[in-house]
């Protein structure tokens, strides 16, 4: 039985979080004041810290003391995502892991079961033959490789938590496996890629290790996304909730870009063209008749609703990002001027 030392203000969420690890075999210690908080930490030792952000909020003195007690357990946080930014400098320098709030249970396992795997890296490696040298290069360099049949169902990736994906593009080329990963299946895993052709279209593995696979090669690249794994920085969380290297960022916005461009091209074959035409018949019929008439201030309304819809395509078409305001009932819309200017 591992014991966690359970710190939240907030009665439902702790309640919540001991139902959802129940099957953990966790033994929960809740502290419901900073006195019983130091008096608790001070007598028992525990595997595992669960640390809220209006706990720490309330109780900024909280991390001076874990750090005073020369405590090892690892810290897991539950954040809020609007507050990643502010807690960036202080509790995630600690976060051994962390989830956002509204909390997800699923998550919330494997983020804790995470945490309490303190011993050898895993990596699931679904690869082929060829690449059997480098599993044994991994194992040498303090890995635990856990070999996943060619034949096993996506899911057995997941199988003893790993820390890493190892996988040959060969099993890329299964469109529900790669549609898997580009929905972020994997997100909170980094993956490493065995390829000869490191050229992803619309989803980028962590890293990837140039076919045939050199051993020291795959160590030291898996060496790397972990390196990388453990504290994922707030802008990233923000953007992908997973780390994101630079090279991913800058494919996403090119990416960005090639979506954007591609709306501009459909918006000007399937509205302006027509507009156009629009236009000139409503200028052709305005001096057909007489003013003040009902028919001409008809005319003038398809001219005056053709010239706006004209200055929002111009906007569109101008468009060098994408800038959202809020609308109404949390739905947000872009705003044609700032994204244009």
């Amino acid at each position: 039985m591992l014991n966690v030392l359970l710190l939240d203000p907030n009665v439902t969420r702790r309640a919540y979080l001991k139902c959802v690890l129940f099957q953990e075999a966790l033994s929960f210690v809740e502290c419901e004041s900073y006195s019983h908080f130091e008096t608790t930490l001070s007598a028992h030792s525990f595997d595992l810290i669960i640390l809220d952000e209006e706990w720490v909020q309330f109780h900024p003195n909280t991390l001076p003391f874990i750090q005073s007690q020369g405590i090892t357990a690892p810290l897991f946080f539950t954040l809020s995502e609007h507050h990643l930014a502010d807690f960036q400098g202080s509790v995630l320098l600690y976060a051994k892991d962390y989830v956002l709030k509204p909390l997800n249970a699923s998550d919330c396992i494997f983020r804790v079961r995470k945490c309490l795997n303190t011993s050898q890296p895993k990596v699931a490696c679904w690869v082929q033959s060829s690449d059997e040298t480098s599993l044994n290069a991994l194992e040498k360099a303090g890995f635990s490789v856990h070999k996943v049949s060619p034949k096993a169902p996506l899911e057995a990736l997941l199988t003893n938590l790993p820390s890493a994906i190892l996988i040959a593009q060969h099993f890329l080329e299964d469109s529900k496996i790669m549609k898997a990963f580009k929905e972020g299946a994997f997100s909170a895993i980094p993956v490493v890629v065995i390829t000869s052709n490191p050229v992803f279209s619309d989803w980028s593995p962590n890293d990837y290790v140039l076919s045939p696979a050199h051993p020291q090669d795959v160590v030291l690249r898996l060496k790397k996304v972990l390196g990388n794994a453990t504290i994922q920085s707030a802008s990233a969380k923000a953007e992908a909730h997973c780390d994101v290297s630079v090279n991913a960022k800058e494919a996403l916005q090119q990416e960005k870009e090639k979506f954007l461009q591609q709306i501009k091209v459909a918006l000007h074959h399937e509205i302006r063209n027509p507009l156009t035409s629009i236009l000139i018949g409503s200028q052709a019929l305005h001096n057909q008749f007489p003013e003040g008439s009902p028919q001409k201030e008809v005319v003038h309304g398809i001219e005056k609703c053709s010239k706006r819809i004209k200055a929002v395509m111009d906007s569109l078409g101008n468009m060098k990002q994408f800038v959202v305001d809020d609308y109404v009932h949390g739905v947000q819309m872009i705003n044609l001027s700032k994204s244009s200017s």
